[in-house]
C-alpha cells in the first residue's frame, strides 16, 4: 500500500515543479545558471604582401638576361633583405650559375691541359668575379703558379743558352762556363757543352787535373816600345796558333805532384798551395811518366802558346787591363804597375785559385810562382810565325820562365815578361802549368 502513495507524491511534485518553476524566483541561481551571451569578432582581411622594388627587379631580370650573374645576385640579395624576395628568380639563378661555373672550370682545365698561362689566368679572374665569395678551386692558383715557374725557368734557359752561345763567340770561356753551370742548377744536360770548354783527368793517385780548352787563333807576341817596363827582348811579332789545346786551369799544386808519385820540396807547405822548387828536368820527366800511365799527350806549354792563353784575347799590359792589384794577383803589392794601387805583400803562395781567373777561365797566369815553359830561351825570331818553339838552336841552355810570382814587382808579372833559368836548377817560387795535346 506504500509504494503506489511515493508514486503518487513524486508525480504531485513534477506538476508543481512544471507549472510554477520555483527556481526562477531566486535571483543569484538564475544568474548563475544562464549562459553568457557570444559576441563573435569581425574577421580582419591579411595585410597584402609588399611588392619588390621595381628598380631592384628590373635590375635583377636585366642582369639574369645578360648574363651578369654577380650583378644579379647582388640585386636580389638586396630584393631579400627588403622583404620581397624573387623566388622565381632566385632559382633560375642558381641554374645559370651551376651553368656558368661547369663552364668556367672546363675553359681552365683545358687551359691547363694545353699549358695555355694566359687563358688558365682568364678563368680564374673569371671565376673569381662569378662568385666572389666562394672564390676559387683551392688548386688552380698553384697550377698556375707551377706553369709560371716552369715558363720563368723556360726562358732563363733560352737565356742561359744565348748567353753560353754568345761567350763563346766572344771567347769568354770563363763566363760560358758559369752560364753553363748555373744551366745545370736547372737540370740541363751541359755535360757535351761543358766538354768543349772543360776536361777533367783522373791522375795516378787518385787525384783529378782540371783542364781549359784554349782555341787556336792568332796574337801578337811581346809588349810595345812604350809599355812601361818593357824588356829589350819582347820584340812584337805576330803568332799563329794554329791547333787548340788543353791547358791546366791553375798550376800543379803540391798534391797533385804527390799523385804523381812526386816528391814535394817546397817553402810554403799545403795541398792546394802551388809546387816549387821544381826544376825543368824534373817537370819534363814526370810528364814522360804520367803520359806513359794515361795514354795521354802531357806537355809544358811553349813560350807563345803560354802568352797566347794568358792575354785571353787581350793586348793590355795584363790580361785584367792596364794595372794589376793584389786582388787580381799574388806579388809585392808594394810594387803596383803604372797607376794602380798599392797592396799587400803577402810574402807567400796562395792556394791556386784563390784569385779571379782570365776571360779563359786560367788561374794565377801573373804572379803566384814563374811557370816553366817548353822552349829554351833565345831572342824571337821574326815573325809571323806558326807555332813557334824557340831557342832550339840557341847556345846556351836556358828555359823560359813566365808570369811571375809571389815575390816580384808587378811589372814583371807583365803577360809578355820573360825569364829564363837552367833546366837542372830548383828555385823557391818556381812551378809548372800542364798542356795536354788535343786526341
Amino acid at each position: 500500500m506504500r509504494m503506489p502513495f511515493i508514486l503518487l507524491l513524486l508525480a504531485a511534485a513534477v506538476f508543481v515543479a512544471q507549472r510554477y518553476r520555483p527556481w526562477e524566483q531566486i535571483p543569484y541561481l538564475t544568474a548563475s545558471i544562464q549562459p553568457e551571451p557570444v559576441v563573435e569578432a569581425p574577421i580582419e582581411a591579411a595585410p597584402a604582401p609588399p611588392e619588390p622594388d621595381a628598380v631592384l627587379l628590373s635590375a635583377a631580370t636585366n642582369a639574369l638576361e645578360a648574363g651578369r650573374l654577380p650583378e644579379a645576385k647582388t640585386a636580389l640579395a638586396q630584393l631579400r633583405d627588403a622583404g620581397t624576395p624573387v623566388p622565381h628568380l632566385e632559382t633560375k639563378l642558381a641554374g645559370l650559375f651551376v651553368q656558368q661555373f661547369r663552364q668556367v672550370t672546363e675553359d681552365f682545365n683545358t687551359a691547363a691541359r694545353e699549358k695555355d698561362l694566359e687563358k688558365m689566368r682568364a678563368a680564374r679572374d673569371q671565376m673569381a668575379v662569378l662568385d666572389p665569395e666562394e672564390g676559387m678551386p683551392a688548386d688552380w692558383d698553384r697550377q698556375i703558379a707551377d706553369l709560371e715557374a716552369a715558363r720563368a725557368r723556360d726562358l732563363r734557359i733560352v737565356d742561359l743558352q744565348l748567353q753560353v752561345k754568345q761567350f763563346i763567340e766572344d771567347r769568354q770561356f770563363f763566363e760560358a762556363e758559369q752560364a753553363l753551370i748555373r744551366l745545370a742548377r736547372l737540370n740541363v744536360d751541359i755535360r757535351e757543352e761543358m766538354g768543349r770548354l772543360v776536361r777533367i783527368i783522373k791522375l795516378p793517385g787518385g787525384l783529378s787535373l782540371k783542364l781549359r780548352w784554349i782555341p787556336p787563333g792568332t796574337f801578337t807576341m811581346g809588349s810595345p816600345e812604350d809599355e812601361v817596363g818593357r824588356r829589350d827582348d819582347e820584340v812584337q811579332h805576330e803568332v799563329f796558333i794554329s791547333r787548340g789545346f788543353w791547358l791546366g786551369e791553375t798550376e800543379v799544386t803540391q798534391a797533385q805532384w804527390q799523385s804523381m808519385n812526386q816528391i814535394v820540396n817546397a817553402g810554403n807547405k799545403g795541398p792546394e798551395n802551388p809546387l816549387e822548387n821544381v826544376s825543368w828536368r824534373e817537370a819534363l820527366d814526370a810528364l814522360l811518366v804520367l803520359n806513359n800511365v794515361t795514354g795521354k799527350k802531357f806537355r809544358l806549354p811553349t813560350e807563345a802558346e803560354w802568352e797566347y792563353a794568358c792575354r785571353a784575347g787581350t793586348t793590355t799590359p795584363f790580361t785584367y787591363g792596364e794595372t794589376l792589384e793584389v786582388s787580381q794577383a799574388n806579388f809585392d803589392g808594394r810594387y803596383p804597375y803604372g797607376n794602380g794601387p798599392k797592396g799587400e805583400y803577402r810574402e807567400k803562395t796562395l792556394p791556386v785559385g784563390s784569385l779571379i781567373p782570365n776571360a779563359w777561365g786560367l788561374y794565377d797566369m801573373h804572379g803566384n810562382v814563374w811557370e816553366w815553359c817548353l822552349d829554351r830561351y833565345a831572342p824571337y825570331e821574326k815573325g809571323p810565325l806558326t807555332d813557334p818553339v824557340g831557342g832550339l838552336s840557341f847556345g846556351k841552355i836556358e828555359y823560359v820562365l813566365r808570369g811571375g810570382g809571389w815575390g816580384d814587382f808587378a811589372e814583371t808579372c807583365r803577360s809578355a815578361c820573360r825569364f829564363k833559368y837552367s833546366p837542372r836548377i830548383r828555385v823557391s817560387n818556381v812551378g809548372f802549368r800542364i798542356l795536354m795535346e788535343p786526341d
